[in-house]
Formats: structure tokens, C-alpha cells, sequence
């Protein structure tokens, strides 16, 4: 019986065992890795070639991946193989090799937490960010994509916020686990003028803001409210509206509005410090013969409050970048009131304010920007028995002129975190 042959061409020994596993390694060895696996999504925004990206599960798209955010905005589902534009359809690489310079042979890769859609060779170390492990260097110039799930450093991060609404001085004490945090000031808004001469309405607060500001858990910080100026009258000019701020003056502020006066056609509005915002409207003087100037909206977000209307319906305006408009004069003589400027939210950018609409007896508030309140409407002997001028709108609205004339509407501080993620004007600033 002629002799099995199963083993051919290799000896049915430790030998040939050996000369079979080294075979095997030349053939791995010079058989070439596939260059791209990948699939086909739309951008969401858009894309760079070598960007990381991830899959939104609202929609299936794809934008640029970040180890600072949520567990879906770390968790890579592969690269963008070309720059496509936000509503493209993009290559997105799973597994290959990637072009890409600056990279050390051996290096392992990391999705980066400073920059979307990057990649570091140093991982992610701060509290409640991930570590994307996504590949490693192959030569200076590719990289062997090699994804792995997210992986959270310590527990999530802290999510909150606080607000000031009562004019003081005030200190917070920074929570536990937060380390940044975005704020938003407001400044009072200045009282109605004399109506005697001057019959000119209060200017608007400003709103200024600042974001990712570094702070140390533990730590006391200082923060003021500005109170709402008050209302002249017969004889008395309106007074100035307070400042508000966080730590001091010049880290946030948002500066309160002038009170109405006789010295100018137009009073200030308040100023403002930090990454962005917008000055309070001016408060107008009427027009000689009588009546009452509106009072001016608060800043806003990426525009200026709009300004007061004298009694002849002139100079006014509505507000822009999420501010108050301003408020509508009032023309008969001794007997009237006009309107308050309308207020500022604080829960970020929102629908800027209408101008208040002047009239023969009375003028209409300012509309509120951002969510804040609208300025009130003035009351006169005619429709209400009373001269009184509208109150300002919260959060800064400046007051109407009248016999009596209408307080500012008082300050505001709102601080949220954690400022790397929730960033005013308009990124996550609502309450969570």
C-alpha cells in the first residue's frame, strides 16, 4: 500500500512544522493591506480631508468628531478621505491606511479635546473628557487606522448654572468639579427724566459676556447687580442705572444705562466688557412744546438696544442682536407718558425687540430681546388718571419720561457651566 502523502511538501515533523508557520509569515508579510474600507455619508458641515468624524443619530450625517463633548461626538466612526462641503457626500475611511504629515513612526493617535475633527499623539487627560484611540503611525506621513470605542476620563462633567437677579453685591463659590464657566452681565437701566425740561427717558443697561473663563473649585468670586436706576419727574432728573459684573469690572460687565436728563438730545446707554454684547439704547428728549421721550431698550447679545422716541414719533428704533427695542414717546402736553425700553434676556441670543409706538396721550414699551420683558406702556390723566411713565423692561430697560417718570428696569448675572461646552450667545445656554 503506497505510503499518505498529507503532509507534502512539507515533513511530517517539527522541521516541516516550522518551515509551514514560516511560509505563512512571508505570505502575510507581502500581502498589502487594503489603502481604504470605509462608507458613504452627508456632511453635516463641513469637512477637511484627514478629519475625524462621527455619525449624528439624529440624521445619519457626519460632521467633525471632538474628545471634549458628548460620548457620540467622541466615538469616531473613521476619516474623511477628501474635503467635502456641509451638505456633501463624503468618503468616510473605517479601515487603511491614511495620508497624513507631521507624524512620528510608532506613535500611537488620540481624537483630539482642543480641536474638532483633529488628532494628538498626546491623550485627553482632563475630567470628563474621552480617550478615542484612532490609530497609529505607519511612517511620518500615514497612519494605520486602528479605532476603538470612547473611553471617559473619571466621571461626567459637571453641568449647571446660577443667576443674580437682585441688585447687591454678591459672592459665588464655585461648585465642585468645575473648572470653567461662560457668564452673562447686564446693566440696570437708567429712570425717566424731568419732565419739567428735560423730558427725556432713561438709557438702557448693556449686556457683555465672557466664556470658557477658568475658575478653581472652591474659589469666592465677587459679583454685582446693578440696580434699575430711578424715575425723575417734575423738577428731578432720572438717575443713572448700576453696573453688573462678574469678579470685576473689567472681566464682565455689562455697564448700566444714563438716567434721563436735559443736557442732550440722546443720553447713554451702558457699555459693556468681555467676548462679546452689545451697549443699551439712548433714552430721547421730546421735541420742544411738550411731551415725553421713550426710554431706551437693553444691549444685546451681538447688537445695541434700540433707541428711545421723542413725542413726534422720531428717533426711535427697534433693537438688534437679540436686544430691546425702544420705547414710543407721548406728545400732548401735561398729560402724558411715554414707554419703557424693553429688556434682555439672559438665557442667550434670541428675537430681537420691536420699537414701542408713540401716541397723542401715551407711548407703548419697547419689545423685550432674547426673552426679556417688554418695556410697560405710560399711563396719562386721559386714558388712566395718572401721568406716569412705562417702567423698563427686565433685565435693563430704561425708564419713560412723564410727571412721574418710569424706573429703569433693574441688572442681571447669569453664570453657566461647564464654559468649555455651553457658550453664550446661543450654545447650550439654556438650563440643563
Amino acid at each position: 500500500m503506497a505510503e499518505a502523502k498529507a503532509y507534502q511538501p512539507y515533513a511530517p515533523n517539527a522541521e516541516g512544522f516550522t518551515e509551514v508557520l514560516i511560509d505563512l509569515k512571508e505570505t502575510i508579510s507581502t500581502t498589502p493591506a487594503p489603502s481604504v474600507v470605509g462608507i458613504q455619508r452627508e456632511t453635516f458641515e463641513a469637512v477637511t480631508q484627514g478629519d475625524a468624524l462621527y455619525l449624528r443619530a439624529s440624521d445619519g450625517k457626519v460632521g467633525r468628531a471632538i474628545a471634549n463633548d458628548t460620548f457620540d461626538k467622541a466615538n469616531v466612526l473613521g476619516f474623511a478621505r477628501t474635503s467635502k462641503a456641509s451638505g456633501a457626500v463624503v468618503d468616510v475611511m473605517i479601515i487603511g491606511i491614511l495620508a497624513i504629515s507631521g507624524l512620528d513612526a510608532g506613535d500611537i493617535f488620540y481624537l483630539s479635546d482642543s480641536s474638532a475633527g483633529a488628532i494628538t499623539s498626546t491623550a485627553p487627560s482632563a475630567q470628563g473628557t474621552y480617550v478615542t484611540r484612532v490609530g497609529e503611525a505607519a511612517s511620518t506621513s500615514e497612519l494605520s487606522i486602528q479605532i476603538e470605542p470612547p473611553i471617559r476620563i473619571g466621571g461626567p462633567k459637571a453641568i449647571g448654572q446660577t443667576e443674580f437677579t437682585t441688585a447687591g453685591l454678591w459672592s459665588w463659590t464655585v461648585p465642585s468639579g468645575v473648572t470653567s464657566v461662560s457668564v452673562v452681565c447686564v446693566g440696570g437701566g437708567g429712570g425717566g427724566g424731568d419732565w419739567d425740561s428735560g423730558l427725556q427717558g432713561g438709557a438702557g443697561g448693556g449686556l457683555g459676556y465672557i466664556n470658557d473663563h477658568e475658575v478653581t473649585p472652591g474659589d469666592v468670586i465677587e459679583i454685582r447687580v446693578g440696580s434699575g436706576g430711578a424715575g425723575g419727574g417734575k423738577g428731578t432728573n432720572g438717575q443713572d442705572g448700576g453696573t453688573s459684573y462678574f469678579v470685576n469690572a473689567s472681566t464682565c460687565r455689562g455697564g448700566g444705562g444714563e438716567g434721563g436728563q436735559q443736557s442732550s438730545t440722546r443720553n447713554s446707554g451702558g457699555d459693556f466688557a468681555g467676548d462679546g454684547g452689545g451697549t443699551g439704547g439712548g433714552g430721547t428728549i421730546s421735541f420742544s412744546g411738550g411731551g415725553s421721550g421713550g426710554g431706551g431698550g437693553a444691549g444685546g447679545y451681538s447688537g445695541d438696544g434700540g433707541h428711545g422716541s421723542n413725542n413726534a414719533g422720531n428717533g426711535g428704533s427697534a433693537g438688534a442682536g437679540g436686544a430691546g427695542g425702544g420705547g414710543g414717546g407721548a406728545s400732548t402736553d401735561a398729560d402724558n407718558g411715554a414707554g419703557g425700553g424693553g429688556g434682555v434676556g439672559i438665557y442667550g441670543e434670541g428675537a430681537s425687540g420691536a420699537r414701542g409706538a408713540s401716541g397723542t396721550n401715551v407711548g407703548t414699551g419697547g419689545g423685550g430681546g432674547s426673552g426679556g420683558t417688554s418695556g410697560a406702556t405710560g399711563k396719562s390723566n386721559t386714558t388712566d388718571g395718572t401721568n406716569q411713565g412705562g417702567q423698563g423692561g427686565l433685565f435693563g430697560g430704561g425708564g419713560g419720561c412723564s410727571n412721574s417718570s418710569g424706573d429703569g428696569g433693574g441688572g442681571a448675572v447669569r453664570i453657566i457651566w461647564p464654559g468649555d461646552v455651553r457658550e453664550f450667545p446661543s450654545t447650550r445656554t439654556a438650563d440643563e
